[in-house]
């Protein structure tokens, strides 16, 4: 048989039938045309058989080589898959009533910082991907990588009613291989993978398992930035739907600030605001109204007090909160953007924003053993003018109610009008330790046992001892500084005022007296003087004592000393005289040991502050202790925690503070707290010896 004529090119490859219908092959295929049927026929054992006949009788066993066998035909040819949308992570605007963002920077950076000043384990990836989902995820979250939050309202004024939180995932292939063991990943838009809780699997007892209903609904989201996806997690899918877009595709995008950052926004806010104070002013009113006629002045003060601080939250654009954390402490900002000023508080926030600079000179003429210092740099005499007539009318109300007739309020009301001033101030304080440890030696000598009136006796001169020495320096002319205390001392000294006290307290009333200085000198400032307070506490007069002693007890005494200084006054006070005149004459002739030679209070030397100052733990302690001392006679308590202050290796480690205007638009005020190290491991520490964590 001739060979098929057709040209081959371009043919498909050719198919030999199993059977005689169909083109014929060639001849010489002959002996494989005749084995074909039978290799196909029968069983396989006789299929192997009649191939290795077949190779024989084409290969070794004579005849004609056979043509090369063509390839089988593939099945039918398939489609290729359509190539995957491309992922939109462009930027996206910010959603509808955005009124909280917040951002962690540096997740792992800070849990460590925090770690080594506390030896507190820190939660890791898990722990985070767990806090964000309501339920566990693994150890899916990048802690490299910033995680934000964001809180906007629903559009109903409703604030808070849409949460969601992201952060970057670690490898997006292995995160998703581990959620598929506990949820269906659904696929969805532009790349968004969404995590729905596996079905309820039968748990063996013969009742269906139970789905994780309290997790939040949480999705697998490509994201701009460095990390290709993000973990989105809300409060619900509305959450989900109106958060996520910003959340990966735009907050990614923000440059790298603190280590944690917080702001709110009051603009979507005012309304609510505004119909929520109106609420409670009225439920507010009537609360006050109900009381005493005797008390109006305390209702008015209350009452200009709440409606200043709706006023301020009208007057806000924004309050931004940053954290810096570093090897020598961290550094707290709290930043108020104030475009309005309604408020008394708002004015006062962006006071003086003409005078920033340093700490005045007087700051830094106070002594260096201050545990407390600070200065300001005055304020506007209208605001302050207002505030002071609701303080003082408060006064007046109460002198009333104790049966001061009115003349006699007028003379003291007046007297302490002249003492209060918004001039420029500076002020320090502290203690002299071996005082304080001889005072609370001698208490704790007595034992419980002791008599009612030699304990009452050592509560006087703790409590002396703790009050330490004051210095305060004023930018008013001494003259009428001087002039305000004297006509106070004259007011209070009235037979009528002395009376009624007398018959109030069953005991002498409170004095101020003139007396001679403390220390018999030459060279004292022409106009200085010295003054003393005297009062009869509850807290020292003694019950009878065990010999039947009764009686007032001694008087708690504090001295005054007025130091002039051209157009300044300087005003030490403190229960010991010697020490108050020592303190007080060092800082106003600036010859003394001043707090310019501290070298840890070097940052603030060129910082550029509103008004600012520093507190020691220590001082803290003092504050506790003597408070308590002045309104009990139990202060075991208080000593206790005075004492344990006392022992932290940094308690005077000083703790910075500043709160400074900034024009601009709209202006803001910055707020900043600065803690050492030492400062925050010793109140660590302190808190676990409490039992605290």
């Amino acid at each position: 048989m001739q060979d098929d004529p057709r040209p081959r090119a371009g043919r498909g490859p050719e198919i030999y039938p199993l059977s005689g219908d169909g083109a014929s092959p060639r001849s010489d295929d002959a002996p494989s045309r005749m084995l074909l049927p039978m290799i196909t026929t029968r069983g396989p054992w006789t299929a192997f058989a009649g191939g290795i006949l077949v190779a024989c009788a084409t290969a070794t066993c004579g005849g004609a080589p056979a043509a090369p066998q063509a390839p089988a035909v593939a099945g039918p040819l398939v489609a290729p898959a359509p190539a995957p949308l491309p992922v939109d992570v462009s930027a996206v605007p910010e959603p509808p009533g955005l009124v909280i963002t917040a951002r962690l920077a540096k997740v792992s950076a800070s849990l460590g910082v925090v770690h080594e000043w506390t030896g507190l384990p820190m939660p890791q990836s898990e722990q985070l991907s767990e806090f964000m989902a309501g339920g566990p995820l693994g150890p899916i979250v990048d802690l490299e990588q910033p995680a934000d939050l964001a809180v906007a309202t629903n559009g109903k004024d409703d604030i808070g009613a849409l949460i969601a939180v992201a952060a970057a995932v670690r490898d997006p292939e292995a995160a998703k291989a581990l959620l598929a063991e506990k949820f269906k990943l659904v696929p969805g838009d532009n790349g968004v993978i969404t995590l729905r809780p596996a079905p309820p699997q039968p748990n063996g007892s013969g009742e269906d398992g139970k789905s994780d209903d309290d997790r939040h609904p949480c999705e697998l989201s490509p994201a701009a930035g460095a990390a290709a996806m993000r973990l989105v997690c809300g409060l619900d899918a509305a959450s989900l739907t109106a958060l996520g877009p910003w959340l990966t595709r735009t907050a990614p995008r923000r440059p790298p600030g603190p280590d944690a950052h917080l702001e709110m926004r009051f603009g979507p806010m005012k309304a609510t605001i505004g119909d929520q104070w109106r609420k409670l002013s009225g439920l507010f009113d009537v609360i006050l109204d109900g009381g005493e006629t005797s008390a109006a002045a305390a209702r008015d003060l209350a009452k200009a007090g709440v409606s200043d601080l709706a006023m301020f939250f009208v007057d806000l654009d924004t309050i931004a909160i940053d954290l810096d954390l570093s090897d020598s402490g961290a550094t707290l900002t709290t930043t108020f953007g104030i475009p309005g000023a309604a408020s008394t508080l708002s004015r006062l926030l962006l006071a003086n924003a003409d005078k920033n600079g340093p700490p005045s000179a007087p700051f830094w003429q106070m002594p260096a053993d201050a545990d407390v210092a600070l200065f300001n740099r005055g304020h506007d005499a209208n605001d302050y003018a207002r505030g002071r007539d609701l303080v003082l009318r408060v006064v007046a109300d109460a002198l009333a109610t104790d049966g001061i007739v009115e003349r006699d309020r007028h003379a003291i009301v007046d007297a302490l009008s002249e003492l209060a001033t918004p001039a420029p101030m500076a002020y320090a304080s502290g203690i002299d330790s071996g005082a304080v440890g001889k005072a609370l030696s001698a208490k704790r000598a007595l034992g419980d046992g002791a008599d009612a009136v030699e304990r009452a006796e050592a509560g006087r001169a703790e409590a002396e001892a703790l009050l330490g020495w004051h210095v305060l320096e004023s930018d008013q002319p001494p003259a009428g500084l001087v002039d305000a205390i004297k006509a106070l001392a004259l007011a209070w000294s009235r037979p009528g005022v002395q009376s009624v006290y007398r018959a109030k307290m069953k005991a002498p009333p409170p004095s101020l007296r003139s007396a001679p200085m403390p220390v018999k000198k030459a060279g004292w400032p022409a106009g200085a003087q010295h003054f003393v307070l005297e009062a009869f506490l509850p807290a020292f007069r003694p019950a009878k004592g065990a010999k039947g002693r009764v009686g007032t007890g001694k008087p708690f005494v504090v001295h005054v000393v007025v130091i002039p200084d051209g157009t300044r006054s300087w005003v030490g006070f403190g229960g010991d005289p010697l020490l108050v005149a020592s303190k007080v004459t060092d800082a106003a002739s600036g010859t003394g040991n001043g707090l310019a030679s501290r070298a840890d209070l070097a940052d603030l030397k060129g910082a550029t502050l509103g008004s600012g100052g520093f507190i020691s733990a220590g001082a803290i302690g003092e504050l506790v202790a003597e408070g308590c001392s002045l309104a009990t006679d139990d202060t075991a308590p208080a000593d206790t925690f005075f004492d344990e202050v006392a022992q932290l290796p940094h308690q005077a480690d000083p703790i910075d503070f500043s709160l400074t205007a900034r024009p601009g638009k709209p202006p803001s005020s910055a707020a900043v707290l600065h803690l050492s190290k030492g400062t925050i491991q010793g109140a660590v520490a302190g808190i676990l010896r409490h039992g605290g964590f």
